[in-house]
């Protein structure tokens, strides 16, 4: 121990206990402070190692259609969610998604989807989670295929939440491990869904003019 600088020794331990006289001791207050700076350092690597990004989990992530089944990048995704799942889509007729959902909703997970009136979506498959799931107001469409996953993760793109969409069409999904962008999604979907329609008093989906409905689905 000799070797050992005294202030760190005597940090550490004080004395020792050992009766051997030493250089002249470090101030009790001095020392105190010592030992809440070593505190506070230790409790700030603790935080920092807590809430490290996990090996392998980039900040974003972008996959396309049709070289990848997105539908598999969207289940993996959603099978994560631990406290809820807030989706804002223009078309909801997957049915794997829609099972992963229920399933998500039978696991504790809190549900909300808000979709676009002037789609046909598959309500009937949705039926056990109705109460969760409003249509847009009326005004713009709802254009949007995102979702957000325990205020941690957002997904967006361009892909419809739709077999084709999916699997079939050049499309893509970016998801973002990113709190700020899942709490901007956060913000502006709880907008929408205050303004939402319920589930049960849903009418027949708004007609387009002629000229939008031959362009199809977006």
């Amino acid at each position: 121990m000799d070797k050992v600088p005294y202030v760190l020794y005597s940090f550490l331990c004080g004395d020792g206990g050992s009766g051997k006289s030493r250089p002249a001791r470090i101030p009790e207050e001095l020392r105190m402070a010592l030992r809440l700076s070593l505190v506070l350092a230790l409790l700030g690597l603790f935080i920092l190692l807590a809430f490290a990004r996990p090996a392998g989990a980039e900040p974003v992530e972008i996959h396309y259609a049709p070289v990848e089944n997105l539908e598999h990048v969207d289940v993996e995704l959603l099978r994560s969610a631990r406290a809820k799942i807030d989706i804002a889509a223009y078309s909801l007729t997957d049915w794997l998604i829609i099972d992963t959902l229920i399933d998500a909703h039978r696991r504790g997970v809190a549900v909300r989807i808000v979709l676009d009136p002037s789609q046909q979506h598959a309500l009937d498959r949705m039926r056990e989670i109705a109460g969760n799931i409003r249509m847009k107001a009326p005004g713009p469409y709802m254009h949007l295929k995102s979702y957000a996953v325990d205020g941690q993760a957002l997904r967006t793109g361009s892909a419809n939440l739709s077999a084709s969409g999916l699997k079939q069409q050049d499309n893509d999904v970016v998801i973002l491990r990113d709190v700020s962008a899942a709490r901007a999604f956060d913000e502006r979907f709880e907008r929408i869904w205050a303004a939402g329609l319920l589930a049960r008093s849903f009418r027949e989906p708004r007609r387009r003019s002629e000229s939008s409905d031959r362009q199809g689905t977006a």
